[in-house]
């Protein structure tokens, strides 16, 4: 199910994104991914209280804890109301005096990134709101009912660039409109299933102090580990804006989406194992715990480097297929910061044994320490003269030594961890990954000879596609999994013959 959500949000996707920005245009299109960062800079205390709800409600489901599981929701939704009034009144005051004071946006245009602005900040006030539900949902492992809705989501996006192109409004202004009523009515349909299907949705006025003092322990750090990152990611958009100006913003908007497709195409594995990874440590099972993370470190970047391959070697055909009108440095942030995310993939799993523990505090430490260094490294390397591609360099460095650093984390946490089992998974993933990396770009290069256009991107997927799949059979299952795949392949033989 969350494939078939996947499927269909990337074609979506591929298609709004690309009717947006012709709509909109380069300039309004990077004025609307520049204010909606200044949103974004501001929830990282929503994303640090996020992770210790999923990881709290997540445990007591683990143990069988039906009270405790009521006042842990109860507890996290109150405190995510404070946390979402705080942003608010942030929002208003310093946020909107970074916007007015610090970005570089065309004056006649300032009026409809004021309005941007606060429907952007709207949107961020409910979803904060939201987020206890949310994270029911994924801990019940109700991931047919989290890819139904996301389905829905992509269809009204669809519904959004039909109105955008006929409306008679202010494109930019009529747009952030659209996306915050869409939002909101995503928000009302998780709400009200997880009212009729949990009973620990249903909320006790109520805050359980020992709890909240357990959960605000925790998200502490985790707060460190996302202010942290949220000011590298949008630390970068804006040193790009004073550098470059909004057309740089347009093309780092188009490359993170591009980067979501990609990264969303194998995070789906990491949805689905991260509740079992938290339940199996929640009852010592260490053995299983790891078991999970090593599987889910193999197929995620198994997934994520098929579609990462292509999309590194044929960039500029897709970007042109896609967009018709491609801005600058459009391609150089793309391939940049799909590396940065296949490495963020690898952490991406790591954490979610560190975050099992509850023990995150060395983990967020250094996280802060290498990402607040990307900033400083790119601010002196642009005011060099260096280009615009430059950031993504430095934080392609920065995420690897984080990397590195979370596996040390890792083994120190749970001692019964098998460290050389996690890094034999990397190892042959990294293997597979450079070898249809090589084959794939050779075959580009000799195939220009032969093939041109749409038909040598189809050629170079399939041989991606197929490469990678006689390489995990041969190199990355294990015995078990080997026979699983024959027993599915002869069934549907044996159906069809």
């Amino acid at each position: 199910m969350l494939y078939v959500r996947m499927f269909l949000a990337m074609i979506v996707g591929l298609y709004t994104g690309r009717v947006v920005l012709a709509t909109l245009g380069v300039e309004d299109y990077g004025i609307y991914g520049v204010v909606g960062g200044v949103v974004a800079m501001m929830g990282f205390l929503n994303s640090a209280m996020g992770l210790a709800t999923s990881r709290f409600i997540t445990i007591n489901l683990g143990k069988g804890s039906s009270d405790e599981l009521t006042d842990t929701f109860s507890t996290a939704f109150f405190l995510h109301l404070a946390i979402a009034v705080i942003i608010l009144l942030v929002g208003e005051t310093i946020g909107l005096w970074f916007l007015n004071a610090k970005l570089v946006i065309h004056p006649d245009r300032m009026d409809a990134a004021r309005f941007v602005y606060q429907f952007s900040l709207l949107s961020t006030f409910f979803s904060i709101t939201q987020v206890p539900y949310n994270s029911t949902i994924i801990a019940h492992e109700k991931m047919d009912v989290y890819a139904g809705v996301e389905i829905m989501n992509v269809s009204l996006k669809l519904l959004i660039v039909y109105i955008l192109q006929i409306g008679d409004f202010d494109k930019l202004k009529l747009y952030s409109v659209l996306v915050f009523f869409v939002s909101i009515l995503i928000m009302m349909v998780y709400r009200g299933y997880c009212i009729s299907h949990f009973k620990e949705s249903h909320l006790k006025m109520r805050i359980n102090k020992a709890k909240a003092y357990e959960m605000a322990k925790y998200s502490g750090w985790s707060f460190l580990n996302n202010m942290s990152t949220t000011a590298e990611n949008q630390g970068i958009n804006f040193l790009l804006n004073i550098f470059f100006g909004t057309i740089a913003n347009a093309a780092a908007s188009i490359a993170t989406t591009v980067n979501g497709m990609i990264v969303g195409f194998s995070s789906n594995i990491c949805i689905a194992f991260a509740p079992q990874i938290t339940k199996k440590y929640a009852v010592s099972d260490y053995a299983g715990c790891i078991a999970m993370l090593s599987t889910s470190i193999k197929y995620t970047l198994l997934f994520f480097q098929m579609l990462m391959v292509p999309c590194w070697i044929e960039c500029e055909l897709l970007l042109q297929l896609w967009l018709g009108q491609v801005p600058q440095f459009t391609v150089d942030f793309v391939r940049l910061i799909i590396l940065v995310s296949f490495i963020n993939t690898f952490s991406r799993i790591i954490n979610d044994g560190i975050n099992a523990t509850g023990q995150i505090m060395f983990r967020s430490i250094l996280t802060c320490v290498f990402s607040l260094s990307t900033l400083i490294i790119s601010y002196f390397a642009l005011k060099n003269g260096l280009p615009a591609h430059v950031v993504y360099y430095s934080m392609s460095s920065t995420h690897f030594f984080i990397l590195i650093s979370n596996v040390a984390i890792l083994r120190v946490k749970i001692r019964q961890i098998n460290i050389l089992g996690v890094i034999k998974s990397m190892l042959i993933v990294m293997l597979v990954f450079v070898f249809n990396f090589a084959f794939c770009f050779f075959a580009e290069h000799l195939f220009p000879n032969y093939l041109s256009g749409f038909l040598r991107l189809v050629t170079i997927c399939a041989i991606s596609l197929l490469l990678t799949a006689a390489l995990s059979y041969s190199a990355v299952l294990t015995d078990a999994e080997r026979i699983k795949v024959r027993s599915f392949i002869n069934k549907i033989r044996y159906k069809h013959g």
